[in-house]
């Protein structure tokens, strides 16, 4: 009669109840939803069961269940105390900002302090260290893709420069063919680009550049370009420190 009293006692949801609260306070969701898995709540617990599971999915990063039992709150017995209702509005606001990509940032967080909880509760066998793996691989994809995408911009941003100063410099070759025809505004740059360069002066400079002292150079370059908008600056720039590699000086 004893050991069927204690048995009856032991098979209490009640007391299923108690242990599975106690294990969601000491972080061991798994176990905590283990035995709520196992129970079917009472109209006296309906609540309570609800609010643990959703806590016990939200720490396991499990969205779309933390979302549900977050949703039958009180939607069979209405009367929910207020820190559950305020406790699950707070878990609804976060997990609306929860993206489900595997490789995203904060799933990814929210997988490391799952693995933290299971460590803190003395799991720390095979399904934590793979779990352990899977995050380090996901943050290397994340991180190569990073690798990459900067690697990709930087090659467009010099292919860019590259092509604009090769215009430019075909710009300059070409008005340098015309006698008398400066570079006008429309080659460079517009109304908002204002400045000219005579042509004849640049074929003069071209012309000797190989033998001007550094400083003459220099004074050369600053009357040449004073009045241009600096990215046709720059290619003219580019133009005579060709010239220069040419001429080995």
């Amino acid at each position: 009669m004893f050991a069927l009293l204690i048995s009856l006692l032991l098979l209490n949801p009640a007391n299923d109840m108690t242990r599975a609260k106690t294990l969601t306070m000491q972080g061991d969701y798994e176990k905590s939803l283990q035995i709520l898995e196992s129970i079917k709540p009472s109209s006296v617990n309906y609540n309570e069961y609800c609010y643990l599971r959703a806590i016990d999915h939200f720490n396991l990063n499990q969205k779309k269940e933390a979302e549900e039992w977050t949703e039958k709150l009180g939607d069979i017995f209405g009367d929910v105390p207020v820190r559950y209702i305020v406790l699950s509005n707070l878990m609804k606001s976060d997990l609306s900002l929860w993206k489900e990509e595997k490789n995203d940032l904060g799933n990814i967080g929210r997988d490391m302090q799952q693995v933290g909880g299971r460590l803190k509760t003395g799991k720390a066998g095979k399904q934590t260290q793979a779990m352990q793996d899977d995050i380090v691989k996901r943050l290397d994809k994340i991180i190569k893709k990073k690798e990459d995408d900067m690697k990709k911009a930087s090659e467009s941003k010099s292919k860019s420069e590259a092509e604009q100063n090769e215009k430019m410099r075909k710009e300059i070759e070409s008005q340098m063919k015309t006698p008398g025809n400066p570079l006008n505004d429309s080659k460079l740059g517009g109304p908002q680009g204002a400045g000219r360069v005579d042509p004849k002066k640049l074929r003069e400079v071209a012309n000797v550049w190989g033998k001007l002292p550094e400083k003459e150079r220099a004074k050369a370059m600053v009357e040449l370009t004073r009045n241009l908008p600096p990215k046709y600056r720059d290619a003219i720039e580019h133009y005579f420190r060709e010239l220069q590699q040419k001429s080995g000086k």
